[in-house]
């Protein structure tokens, strides 16, 4: 049966309904902001990405968000239809069986708490991939970068990364050191995920939590020929701070019989520029340096 909203409004909030065979025979219970979301509900934390949702109420059969959105904002409902949908029609869960245990942490921030908070400056850059948006931040936030490509990756690896896949259309997450490059799977503008993103990001960076899990991005202790010492110089030294200007990223992965192995991430993945930046202008680089190499091949 086709999902069906009803819009009624109390006051000045604006409150959607949802009729949720699913919720049949549920206690009545309230989520008003993202930290118990977490905890509770992995629909409820893609919802409060969405800007203007102020409060979810889970009961008997019906889904209710209430929230702010202005007359003219048929955006914002329409991705709170779209979430919702989408999210009935997968396997994941509406609630997770301790959704109504005591939260872990205070859902109201103490001053003390505000003040910890560290002061974050972010903000976006295109790149020339158009399926991807970079958004710098002012400070490191790893030591090595990794890219996650699902969300089941991202919850073993990235609590960040978790947060950003919650939002609508993310398909893809590269964290570099001091940048994070986001990728989405549909046409729609990039308008309309920017604020909710950089929201996700300094909510998330502000707190001080550890963006990537322990062990998750360790970098590599093979051992290397001379050869492949002097391909992995070239890339670390001057191929990818070159690439990462355009939120993207080239790691070196093998070298074997005059080919040099290298995986494309972040925005250069699938980037309609990265054949030729990886033949003009990799390879042509590393010939320079090693001229035993034949050719330079995407992994």
């Amino acid at each position: 049966m086709a999902l069906k909203m009803v819009e009624n409004k109390l006051g000045d909030q604006t409150v959607l309904t949802f009729l949720v065979e699913k919720l049949s025979g549920m206690k009545y219970f309230v989520l008003k902001d993202k930290i118990r979301a977490r905890q509770s509900s992995p629909l409820a934390l893609k919802l409060f990405m969405i800007p203007g949702v102020q409060e979810i109420e889970f009961m008997d059969g019906t889904l209710t968000i209430k929230g702010s959105f202005g007359e003219s904002d048929t955006f914002g409902k329409e991705m709170i239809f779209e979430t919702v949908d989408e999210h009935l029609n997968s396997d994941d869960e509406l609630l997770f069986d301790d959704y109504d245990q005591e939260p872990v942490e205070e859902v109201e921030e103490t001053e003390e708490k505000k003040d910890n908070k560290m002061a974050v400056s972010i903000y976006s850059e295109l790149t020339p991939n158009p399926s991807t948006l970079k958004f710098v931040i002012d400070k490191q936030i790893v030591d090595n970068p990794l890219d996650i490509a699902t969300l089941d990756e991202a919850k073993e690896k990235s609590a960040l990364a978790t947060e950003l896949f919650a939002i609508t259309d993310v398909s893809g997450v590269y964290i570099g050191r001091n940048f994070v490059t986001v990728a989405k799977s549909s046409g729609n503008q990039w308008q309309e995920y920017e604020d909710t993103i950089i929201t996700c990001l300094k909510d998330f960076i502000s707190e001080g939590k550890d963006v990537i899990v322990k062990g998750a991005n360790s970098a590599s202790t093979a051992d290397y020929t001379e050869v492949e010492k002097k391909i992995i110089k070239v890339i670390e030294e001057e191929i990818r701070p070159a690439v990462a200007m355009d939120g993207g990223d080239i790691i070196f992965k093998a070298y074997e019989d005059g080919i040099v192995y290298l995986q494309m991430l972040g925005a250069c993945a699938g980037c309609p520029s990265s054949t030729a930046t990886l033949k003009m202008g990799v390879e042509m680089r590393l010939k320079e340096v090693v001229p035993e190499i034949d050719e330079v091949v995407q992994v």
